[in-house]
């Protein structure tokens, strides 16, 4: 075995660079695009809109810091699957694999594509025609052409994806620094009196009826927030291919975060500076095509359009190059189909990235995805919340195990993470019972699927999956 090739027959092939534009890249996908007025809506103030993202953003810190450590601790592919497995063992392992699987990552890569088809067509000419006379004809083989093509070029070799991945990263961030600085030197119309600088910005808006509460800071403003930081842990996935992972994955993460918290703060001042309060939080649309068209005219639109299509693709093959690893080290274990487990000549887990993008295809050419997001959330941040509390545990069942990194503060920042996870998820599925209806039924229907993943693992237990774990 050569030095550069990990235990499991991947290679370690992917330095810092690699591993921030992972971060950065599947972490800014559309988040920050689309939706992100719920965050103005909630808060009730321009401030309270620059509390969420920090708040949001010191959260999530906590949990990539508590996912260092245990990415250090088992630096291979399968990320939240491995440590499950180390901690609570196989059944709670191959649920988070599972979801994973059929829900979260497959799913998640369906909605992206959906939304780049969209964008894409949105950039035509006025008066031009869908690509294949339907818009939604047109955003299905739009979308499966780009799933397939992504899955191709990550096929072959993890050097194209991650060639691919930070060159968009670089690009997205180039472009939203860019987005960012022309909203924070709008001074208003030039018919106008001149505004100050954030004069507009943190000028407070209209009162709502409702005043503002603590429970719609929380409720809505601080759940968008996360929605848009989502994503952070897929690199510990792809732990079997990180050079010196002791040193570069909580690097990775601190500097990673860090940056997209930076990037969506300055975007919602540059927001709120152009649009102010009241534009800001009632946007009917794209928050970030009304600021452009502002500053741009007629042309801001497709300026928007295009950072869309730049950040939703690096997200996407964000995705394509982590998902697959984790059912790679379930098929290891034999709690997968085998041929996942396999490795193609160029290195990578050719059959489970086939098989995620199969699926993802599926996914987008049968259901609407109005609703899938909130339910990949939801599902993602209970196994969040669980592989915290698989770190306290194996603190205590585990205290032999080398770590040259330990998460600062423990126990405390462990167990804030895990409690604001578990909070997050009860609060969505509180809402969900709240509101329930034959149209909105998503969260709910995503724990049938979880529920489902139990006969799948019993099957393979009795084929001696789960012994191969124990072993």
């Amino acid at each position: 075995m050569s030095a550069a090739t990990a235990q499991d027959g991947l290679r370690r092939e992917l330095n810092l660079f690699g591993a921030v534009s992972l971060v950065v890249g599947i972490v800014i996908g559309s988040g920050i695009f689309l939706g992100v007025n719920r965050v103005a809506a909630g808060a009730g103030s321009p401030w309270l809109v620059i509390l969420a993202w920090v708040v949001g953003g010191l959260l999530t810190l906590m949990g990539a810091l508590t996912y260092a450590e245990l990415g250090v601790l088992f630096p291979k592919a399968g990320g939240e699957y491995v440590f499950l497995r180390e901690a609570l063992g196989p059944l709670l392992a191959f649920l988070s694999g599972w979801t994973a699987f059929t829900i979260n990552l497959a799913g998640s890569a369906a909605a992206l594509a959906d939304i780049f088809a969209r964008q894409l067509n949105a950039l035509k000419p006025a008066g031009f025609e869908p690509l294949f006379g339907n818009l939604e004809l047109s955003v299905k083989i739009t979308g499966a052409a780009l799933i397939a093509a992504l899955a191709l070029l990550n096929y072959f070799g993890l050097r194209y994806g991650t060639v691919v991945q930070k060159s968009l990263t670089l690009l997205k961030g180039g472009l939203m620094v860019f987005l960012a600085i022309a909203c924070l030197l709008y001074f208003g119309d030039p018919a106008t009196p001149r505004i100050g600088f954030f004069e507009q910005a943190f000028t407070p808006g209209t009162p709502t009826a409702e005043g503002f509460s603590l429970t719609g800071l929380l409720s809505l403003s601080l759940v968008a927030a996360l929605f848009a930081y989502d994503g952070w842990t897929n690199v510990v996935r792809v732990g079997s291919e990180l050079k010196n992972p002791s040193r570069n994955l909580p690097r990775a993460m601190l500097m990673g975060l860090g940056a997209v918290m930076l990037l969506y703060i300055l975007l919602s001042l540059g927001y709120l500076q152009v649009l102010g309060f009241d534009g800001f939080a009632s946007s009917p649309k794209t928050v970030a095509t009304d600021a452009a068209n502002v500053l741009f005219g007629g042309t801001g639109q497709a300026i928007v359009a295009a950072m869309i299509l730049v950040s939703v693709f690096g997200s996407l093959n964000g995705i394509t190059i982590s998902g697959p690893r984790i059912y790679y080290a379930m098929a290891l274990d034999g709690l997968f189909p085998r041929p996942f487990g396999t490795v193609n000549r160029h290195h990578v887990p050719g059959k489970a990235i086939a098989a995620q993008a199969g699926l993802s295809i599926l996914f987008l050419l049968l259901f609407d995805f109005n609703q899938l997001t909130d339910n990949v959330v939801f599902i993602s941040f209970f196994f969040y919340g669980l592989a915290g509390v698989g770190l306290l545990i194996l603190r205590r069942k585990r205290p032999d195990l080398a770590r040259p990194y330990r998460v600062p503060g423990y126990p405390y920042i462990p167990i804030l993470f895990v409690v604001s996870s578990f909070l997050f998820v009860g609060y969505l599925l509180y809402d969900q019972v709240t509101t329930l209806s034959s149209a909105n039924f998503s969260r709910l229907a995503g724990l049938l699927v979880v529920a489902a993943g139990i006969p799948v693992y019993l099957f393979y237990k009795s084929r001696g999956g789960a012994a191969r774990v124990n072993a």
